[in-house]
Parts: structure tokens; C-alpha cells; sequence
């Protein structure tokens, strides 16, 4: 009886023994698989925490794994987490894996456009246990769309691709490589035919590549081959300086837009240019590779007309000017350029103003709030500290003043909420964010609107905050 109590023993541990040496397998086949995927991978809690990253995401994004864990989506811009974190939970209630186009941020500040697929993880029970997200920079791809669809927008009628919105849902990220032999045709054909100069150039101006057409406004022959290298020294000076001002609107988020650049030309006199550039792609070590197209508009500039003075509407000859103005006249001239002097001198001390809060905001209270962030925070605690942030930005608008004119004082809780609203949250949020119950927050928003005069309701009170409340905000 004893001996056969042993034998099932042993049974149950070698069974047990198979079943972790099996475990194991499984789990170094997940390993190899997620360090094959060529796109950064990020393993997350139901609250959104880092549990586990791969080491494309290192590359892709500079957090090293022990610096990401526990952070909550470190990769999504500060003012955006709250909307994905709300995406979190309605795909971990719902089930339903989905793939949602937005922008991405990597830990040095750079913005990237990225694809994320978000699927939920189940435990053995079949509950969500937490976030498996895959991440794609396809910042290059849509720089290179942007300028064919502006080029040649019939060319690319057939080719497919998600929409560009970063609210906007699709299918399958994968669709994105659903013709890459189409769109990289369509790239290097709109590259080689079109009539706008087209260089691609990295920062640091040690290689670029040049069309037929921009070999031609720089006076070489289109025929004319260089290498790389050679081609990145013969370009402008404005392109090899990487830190003047037409790299650095190219290098923000906006891109380089019509703007007017001066270029030496092999032979024959100086052109005159209008450079649009954005980035192509984002490197980690800085050296980024953007794509500069070059319109020619010398014949534009030398053929523009000088402005005739107009024949007074009498058809008479105007009169001849007083050679020497009066002393009426001379003495209110003397006063508008004194008046003209005091107004110049204060709005020169206003932007010096605002130009130092900005400075000092980055420098010492930006830092603190971003390491807070990554804090082990609770979901209304972090809510509050991006409703602060924003609150600061936001410090020299009217709203505060505008508020304190409502026809009734605002209550300590109705003025929480607007601050709330204002910084893009919603009445559940708020309700959670609070303590209170959606109903409460409801009734709140009643009583506000009542006191700022808000009779229609389709007047939104997020807007009437954010807009008529604060009518030096989009200046």
C-alpha cells in the first residue's frame, strides 16, 4: 500500500517535472518570438502600469526595461494618457483587440507618429489581467505619403493606408504592409519625376540625395551623379547648418512651411526658393533624416511689378506737398512717435515677460511635474496633477478673472470642476477623479452653466471655458 502511494507520487512529480520543463519551452518560444517582432512591445497592468517591454522598445523609445517598468504609457504624450488609459479600460471590458493611430513620444521628448495594436491579456480564468500593446513608428511613411499625396495626388488613388487621425480606429495594423512594393514604387517614382526639387538630408549633413529637378535649380546637370557624400556638400548652406532656423522649423512638429531661402547656384546668379521640409525619420542619436522640397520663384520675385501710386478719385492732379510741414504737424508727429515708442517698449516687456515664465516653467516646474508622473499614482491622483499642469500652462489667460464676473460666485467644488473640464476631462472622470457620483457631477455642471449665463444648451461648457473665457488663449 505504501509502495504504491510512492509510485503515485513519483508520477505526480515527474508529471509535474514534464509540465515546468514544458512551461519553460513555451515560455523561452515566447521570448524568441517577441525579440524577432520588429516593433517595440510593452506588456501592461489593468491600470496601465509597464510590466514588461522587448528591446525594440529600448531602441525605439530610450527607456531601458528597469527605467519603464511600473511607469504608466511613458510612450504617450503627458496631455493625452488620460484618453488612452480610457481606451485601456474599454478594450480590457469589451474584449475586442483593436489598432488605433496616434502620437508617440520616446523619453528624450522626440514626437513620433506611431500604430498601436492594443490586446487584451486574459488570466486561466478568462478575466483581463492586463494590456499587450504593440507599437510602430511609421513617421517615415507618412512624412513620404504627406509629400506624394501634395505632389502627385492621382499616383496614389490605389494605394491603400490608415487614416491619419490619431482618434481614428482601423481593423488590422498589419494592413499597413499591405502593398509595400506598391507604395515604395510610388515613393521613388514621385522622387525621380517631380518637378519640385526634392533632397533628403540628414543633420548632420553627411549624406543626401537629390532629384533631377533640384540638380537642375542648382545648376548642375540632371545626368550629374555624386555620391552621397558629395552631394551633402555641394547642397545649400542653410542645409548643412543644422542649427539654423530652417532646421529648426523642419525639426518641429509643424514642419518647415514656405519658407523664403536665398541659394547660391553652380553658375549664374543667386535663386530665390520656397522650402518646405519635415522629418522623414527619427534617429536616437539625434542625427534626423528629413525630406526638403524647393520650389524656384526667382522669375516670381524679379517679375513682380513695383505698386504705381493711385490717381485721386477727382481725376485731378494731387496737390504738391508742403515742403516744410507745419509746426502743428511737426509737433504730433513728434507725439505718435513718442506714443509708438511707449507702446513698442511695453509689448517688448510683455513677451520678455512671457518669454520668462515660459523659460522658467521648462526649467523648474516641467521636471518635477513629469517625475510625478511616473510615481505609483492612482488614477484620480494622476488626473489631478495633469489638471495642475495644465492649470500652469495656462496662468497668464483671463479665465480666472473672467470667472470671478460670473453673475453668482462659483462654489469651491463648481470651480474643481471647471478647472476639470477645462483640461479636457469628461463627468465620469471627474466623478472618479472627486469621489462623487456621475449624477452629482451633472447637477454641478447645471448649476454652473446657470451661473455663467449659459441658456442654450447646445452651447458646450467645456468650450464656453476654454474659448469665451479665455479669449487670449489662441494668441
Amino acid at each position: 500500500m505504501r509502495q504504491a502511494g510512492y509510485g503515485n507520487l513519483a508520477k505526480g512529480v515527474r508529471a509535474l517535472l514534464d509540465a515546468e520543463t514544458k512551461l519553460k519551452e513555451s515560455e523561452s518560444k515566447y521570448r524568441s518570438l517577441e525579440a524577432a517582432i520588429d516593433d517595440a512591445v510593452v506588456i501592461h497592468d489593468v491600470n496601465g502600469k509597464v510590466l514588461q517591454v522587448n528591446a525594440h522598445f529600448e531602441r525605439t523609445f530610450g527607456w531601458t526595461a528597469d527605467e519603464a517598468v511600473r511607469l504608466r504609457v511613458p510612450y504617450i504624450p503627458p496631455n493625452e494618457r488620460s484618453a488612452v488609459l480610457r481606451k485601456f479600460r474599454q478594450i480590457l471590458s469589451e474584449g475586442t483587440p483593436t489598432s488605433i493611430e496616434r502620437k508617440l513620444q520616446a523619453k528624450d521628448g522626440t514626437v513620433l507618429e506611431g500604430i498601436m495594436r492594443l490586446s487584451p491579456l486574459l488570466d486561466n480564468t478568462g478575466k483581463p489581467a492586463g494590456m499587450y500593446v504593440i507599437l510602430r513608428d511609421v513617421t517615415k511613411e507618412r512624412t513620404l505619403e504627406r509629400m506624394v499625396i501634395e505632389g502627385h495626388p492621382s499616383e496614389v488613388r490605389g494605394v491603400s493606408r490608415q487614416p491619419q487621425s490619431s482618434q481614428q480606429e482601423s481593423g488590422d495594423a498589419g494592413e499597413e504592409e499591405e502593398h509595400p512594393k506598391e507604395i515604395e514604387l510610388v515613393y521613388r517614382k514621385f522622387f525621380q519625376n517631380s518637378t519640385q526639387g526634392v533632397a533628403i538630408v540628414d543633420r548632420n549633413a553627411t549624406s543626401a540625395e537629390v532629384n533631377a529637378a533640384l540638380k537642375r535649380m542648382l545648376g548642375y546637370s540632371p545626368m550629374r551623379q555624386f555620391s552621397a557624400e558629395d552631394w551633402a556638400t555641394r547642397l545649400p548652406v542653410q542645409l548643412r547648418l543644422a542649427d539654423s532656423d530652417a532646421w529648426r522649423g523642419a525639426l518641429s512638429e509643424s514642419g518647415l512651411v514656405n519658407h523664403r531661402m536665398e541659394v547660391a547656384r553652380r553658375e549664374g546668379p543667386r535663386g530665390m526658393f520656397l522650402v518646405n521640409a519635415s522629418v522623414l525619420e527619427r534617429r536616437r542619436d539625434g542625427n534626423h533624416l528629413v525630406a526638403w522640397t524647393f520650389s524656384d520663384i526667382t522669375d516670381w520675385e524679379t517679375a513682380a511689378p513695383k505698386p504705381s501710386p493711385e490717381p485721386p478719385a477727382s481725376g485731378r492732379s494731387p496737390r504738391k506737398a508742403p515742403t516744410k510741414p507745419s509746426r502743428a504737424a511737426a509737433g504730433k508727429g513728434e507725439v505718435d512717435a513718442s506714443v509708438k515708442k511707449l507702446m513698442d517698449r511695453a509689448r517688448e516687456q510683455g513677451e520678455d515677460m512671457m518669454a520668462r515664465i515660459t523659460q522658467n516653467y521648462a526649467l523648474t516646474v516641467y521636471p518635477l511635474i513629469e517625475h510625478l508622473k511616473t510615481l505609483d499614482l492612482e488614477q484620480s491622483q494622476l488626473v489631478i496633477l495633469e489638471t495642475l499642469d495644465f492649470n500652469i500652462r495656462h496662468m497668464t489667460s483671463l479665465f480666472g478673472v473672467n470667472l470671478a464676473k460670473a453673475r453668482h460666485p462659483l462654489t469651491t467644488r463648481e470651480l474643481e470642476i471647471c478647472q476639470l473640464i477645462r483640461s479636457g476631462k469628461d463627468s465620469r472622470e471627474i466623478a472618479e477623479t472627486l469621489g462623487l457620483t456621475y449624477e452629482t457631477v451633472m447637477v454641478h455642471r447645471k448649476h454652473i452653466r446657470k451661473k455663467l449665463g449659459l441658456k442654450n444648451d447646445k452651447q458646450s461648457l467645456a468650450g464656453f471655458l476654454n474659448r469665451d473665457l479665455e479669449p487670449s488663449s489662441g494668441s
